[in-house]
């Protein structure tokens, strides 16, 4: 999905060959020569340090999608709610839709 962000129509040039199911299954993935995949900058700064990986910057902004997730049997309310309430209408987090 990131790939697709990023590349937008050139995407479709793209084979995705596995979908893992987590960073650390993809740095793995990566270190054996699977492929090359896009990960946050904090996910492999260890890695990217001990030589292990090698990370190139991108320099243009890429943006993911967030969620705040909360149990859907309990409402928000107290500190929580306060919290809840700060993250989505912060300014700098741009356009949000609770639902």
């Amino acid at each position: 999905r990131l790939l697709q962000q990023y590349a937008g129509a050139d995407s479709a040039e793209f084979t995705v060959g596995m979908q893992l199911g987590s960073t650390e299954a993809v740095k793995h993935a990566v270190h054996a020569g699977l492929g090359i995949s896009l990960v946050m900058e904090s996910a492999v700064k260890h890695e990217q340090a001990s030589g292990w990986l090698h990370a190139i910057p991108i320099e243009e902004d890429v943006y993911k999608d967030l969620y705040l997730v909360h149990r859907s049997e309990t409402s928000l309310s107290g500190p929580v709610a306060s919290l809840a309430d700060l993250i989505l209408h912060s300014p700098d987090l741009g356009s949000i839709e609770y639902k």
